[in-house]
């Protein structure tokens, strides 16, 4: 079991990873609407991630929805409180999300919405999500282990 795996068996870091590879996949065949879609859940479950390494109990179960200005914002909060290696991955990349196109554009609404995006838009919002997941939690599995 993964170490921040929840007892409802949600998987943040793993989800994380397996939306990255998908948007990736859909991207390269040119599906843009699904690949900007799970590169939203990349930054979701990136930022979850992080909350849950806070390793406080009120944060574990919790649904802390799908806004990702909120969760940016809830995982900055969670991380300055601690006194842990957790607080070093709040990064630029999380402080810098307010102002990027994929937490100003993305809801899980998008699923029901006819095809919008562009192959740009959907590869800047891929790139967010990768480099936030790269300076954040595939830092973080490097450096402990963490899956």
């Amino acid at each position: 079991m993964s170490q921040l795996q929840q007892s409802n068996e949600d998987n943040h870091p793993k989800a994380a990873r397996k939306h990255l590879e998908d948007a990736e996949t859909l991207l390269d065949g040119k599906r843009a609407d699904g690949a900007a879609y799970l590169s939203g859940y990349v930054v979701e479950c990136t930022l979850k991630s992080i909350m849950l390494l806070g390793k406080e109990e009120a944060t574990k179960g919790r649904d802390w929805g799908h806004n990702l200005k909120d969760l940016r914002h809830t995982a900055s909060l969670v991380l300055s409180h601690i006194e842990t290696d957790a607080a070093r991955y709040v990064t630029d990349a999380i402080k810098e999300l307010d102002s990027s196109g994929i937490a100003n554009g993305w809801r899980p609404e998008m699923r029901y919405r006819e095809p919008n995006m562009t192959d740009s838009q959907a590869k800047e919002w891929f790139t967010e999500a990768r480099d936030l997941y790269m300076a954040t939690f595939g830092r973080m599995s490097l450096d402990a282990g963490i899956q």
